[in-house]
């Protein structure tokens, strides 16, 4: 059973460490996972081709969580090709 079947989640500084657990976490459990990084874009590309498939592609963006023009182009990005966030990991 996944209980998070059908959920977006969005996890800034999701490429490593306790991040990147929880981004697997989630989509063990059957999210959609935005991983979001700052300077770490490759091991954020290479955890979301990891990641087991979900009800929608999981995806890398950036989130740089000092710079508010930035996450507010993330926020919107997230809007774009999933139309909500249902969890936010921060």
């Amino acid at each position: 059973m996944k209980p998070l079947k059908n959920k977006v989640a969005v996890v800034t500084g999701g490429a490593g460490g306790i991040g990147a657990a929880i981004c697997q976490a989630l989509a063990d459990a059957g999210a959609s996972v935005v991983v979001g990084y700052h300077t770490s874009e490759t091991s954020a590309q290479e955890l979301v081709q990891r990641l087991p498939p979900a009800a929608r592609p999981h995806a890398a963006l950036s989130s740089p969580v000092t710079d508010s023009a930035a996450l507010g182009a993330m926020a919107a990005e997230v809007d774009r090709r999933f139309e909500r966030c249902d969890i936010l990991v921060n």
